[in-house]
């Protein structure tokens, strides 16, 4: 994904109401999403969902707002990772093959610890 793309997304979480979003459902059985407080109190009414997929979608969009924020942070996170990892001279540098090696290897050892949650940056 481009920085491009990263920085719209971004832009578009930045115009839309802030969280916390939650579901509920009507008495007539549709499923609709509200801005609520930290109480769980609604604020703000979001979105109906009862003709566009029902509870699962109105989870979904309720936990996106929360959750993308996140995703897009992990995203730079993990590409800020892999460019200090291309951009590292070792003592291979004169060696390609052996800097390819070590690239990889280094890489292969951020991703482990990156999916364990470590801090890489």
């Amino acid at each position: 994904m481009s920085p491009t793309r990263l920085l719209e997304i971004r832009k578009r979480l930045e115009r839309v109401m802030d969280g916390p979003w939650a579901i509920g459902q009507e008495k007539t059985g549709e499923w609709f999403v509200e801005k609520t407080n930290d109480y769980g109190e609604e604020q703000a009414w979001i979105a109906s969902c009862g003709r566009c997929g029902g509870e699962e979608t109105a989870d979904f969009i309720a936990h996106a707002r929360m959750d993308l924020p996140d995703v897009i942070d992990r995203i730079e996170h993990l590409e800020a990772a892999l460019r200090a990892v291309m951009d590292r001279k070792g003592p291979y540098s004169q060696n390609p093959l052996k800097h390819a090696e070590n690239t990889i290897l280094a890489m292969a050892d951020l991703a482990r610890r990156g999916l364990e949650g470590e801090d890489l940056v």
